[in-house]
């Protein structure tokens, strides 16, 4: 459950980086 929140955590930060470029 822990490393669940972490991985959509990332997932989404690494969707917002790729949207800006």
């Amino acid at each position: 459950m822990y490393k669940n929140y972490i991985s959509t955590f990332l997932y989404r930060h690494w969707f917002n980086l790729f949207s800006r470029l």
